[in-house]
């Protein structure tokens, strides 16, 4: 499995960043942090053997590498400190931060590996702000405003921070929100999985603070959303919990949710039944 793949195995640096982005796109945290950690022991090999002939003329492996050898270390410590993130270590996070940076001790000084020390640089402040919200430190949240309106790529992640702080810690964003949501792509669909993961997680999140802060019919209305967003995409997992979140604001649903929740599932099942005819039909 490669879950459990060790850093003798042929395989080649980028295969093994496609492979953590398969992990976070699965919330598996425990392959991130592996993964992370292999990534980091083959972008030190490959660095180390640069520098050995650099000095004293040794043969290089010839190991194929997509971008600067400053990528592989800077990405293999921002994708240990998102799990480290996510299962709410925020100190170990920190510390991920702290060592990507400043990555201007790695052998690289061609312009693309200058341009990626100062992208890893953004990503440490962006990740550092967002460490200190979710700990609650509120102070920070001005400035993370600003970096968010200089950074519209990061609106959605930025979002999911500023949510969960909110209902972590008990903020209220109201008028944060107000300034990023007609920004955000509603009832699109997002061709990307990360864009989408991101969408759906939104999407919960804003029920579950409409929800908290007593505005029961925009939470039902964004879990009727959610309902409709995973069956389009086919998330079966998302999918589920949405359903379950409306039938945990049913006595709140007006009428007219009561029957556009209905109305949803009637033309899910509306569907799969004539899927299921057409497969007998073939059948016969």
């Amino acid at each position: 499995m490669w879950s459990q793949l060790e850093i003798e195995d042929p395989v080649e640096v980028d295969s093994l960043v496609n492979m953590l982005k398969m992990a976070f796109s699965f919330d598996n945290w425990t392959k991130v942090l592996s993964l992370s950690k292999n990534l980091h022991i083959l972008a030190s090999q490959i660095h180390n053997e640069h520098i050995q002939h650099e000095l004293f003329g040794t043969p290089i492996s010839k190991k194929k590498m997509n971008r600067s050898i400053v990528f592989y270390f800077g990405y293999s410590y921002l994708m240990k400190g998102v799990a480290h993130q996510k299962l709410k270590q925020y100190p170990e996070a920190m510390k991920c931060v702290n060592y990507y940076s400043d990555l201007s001790w790695i052998n690289d000084s061609s312009e693309i590996g200058l341009k990626t020390v100062n992208d890893f640089k953004l990503y440490a402040k962006a990740n550092s702000l967002t460490l200190e919200l979710l700990n609650g430190n509120i102070d920070f949240l001005a400035e993370y405003i600003h970096l968010l309106k200089t950074n519209q790529q990061e609106t959605l992640p930025g979002l999911l921070t500023l949510l969960e702080s909110a209902l972590n810690n008990n903020f209220n964003i109201d008028n944060e929100l107000n300034l990023f949501l007609d920004h955000i792509k509603v009832d699109g669909l997002y061709e990307d999985r990360i864009s989408s993961i991101y969408y759906i997680h939104l999407i919960q999140m804003l029920a579950i603070y409409e929800f908290k802060n007593d505005r029961y019919i925009e939470a039902i209305d964004y879990a009727l959303q959610l309902l409709t967003y995973s069956d389009h995409v086919g998330d079966d997992s998302t999918f589920k919990k949405s359903i379950a979140l409306f039938e945990s604001f049913r006595p709140y649903a007006s009428r007219a949710q009561l029957d556009g929740y209905m109305t949803i599932l009637a033309n899910i099942f509306k569907l799969t039944n004539e899927y299921e005819e057409s497969i007998h039909l073939t059948l016969k």
